[in-house]
């Protein structure tokens, strides 16, 4: 899923990148940096979103299944030390990419969107937001349906063999980033909607009264 997420994300990129650097009215050295700043900013986020999905799914596996994993080698070979050292070397790997991912996020974001009035880009700001609402769109359908029925399973009384506790494991924590991740790029695809819209009234306001004073 992940590794569909990263191929379906350079798709979206490759047109976002076509749309950031041929837009009219800008530098060309303005829009490279646009796009990287875009660029940074979606790929730490789905960095930051594999952390912490992956950091709620390895804790799930660790409560509901004694931190014994086929998929990902948590088991246990003879030593409960062994064990708990490689939870603990997973956990730290998640945490790590936390720390770093999240700072990445917020720095390219900012840069790429806190922008003066004069130099506002909305037409890279929808595109950077409606690459997270098709991808985490998509991602979302599948994945939340797998862990409702699971969920739905688990609350209607039949007992869960250990593969479909630890997909649910997966897919619980996956499906609540992926559709929160969703809904707050949709507000803000939405916000850069509204903006363009009234930059363009206020630009057709203002051909109006030019043209009414000549």
């Amino acid at each position: 899923m992940i590794s569909f997420l990263i191929f379906l994300g350079v798709l979206v990129f490759a047109v976002i990148g076509f749309i950031t650097i041929f837009r009219p009215g800008s530098s060309a050295k303005k829009k490279i940096g646009d796009g990287y700043f875009y660029f940074m900013a979606f790929v730490s986020m789905m960095v930051l979103y594999w952390g912490l999905s992956d950091l709620v799914r390895i804790i799930l596996e660790k409560v509901w299944l004694g931190g014994i994993s086929p998929s990902t080698n948590y088991r246990y070979s003879g030593s409960v030390t062994y064990a708990q050292e490689q939870w603990l070397r997973g956990l730290s790997l998640r945490v790590s990419a936390i720390m770093v991912s999240l700072p990445m996020w917020f720095f390219h974001l900012h840069k790429a969107i806190n922008k003066s009035k004069e130099e506002i880009d909305a037409l890279g700001k929808k595109a950077y937001s409606y690459a997270f609402v098709l991808v985490m769109g998509l991602a979302s359908i599948g994945m939340l349906i797998g862990a409702l029925y699971l969920g739905v399973n688990a609350l209607l009384g039949i007992t869960l063999s250990t593969g479909e506790k630890q997909s649910l494991a997966y897919l619980l924590p996956y499906s609540v980033g992926s559709l929160s991740l969703w809904w707050v790029h949709w507000k803000m695809w939405h916000a850069s909607r509204l903006e363009e819209m009234i930059a363009i009234k206020t630009e057709e306001q203002a051909a109006k009264v030019e043209s009414g004073v000549k």
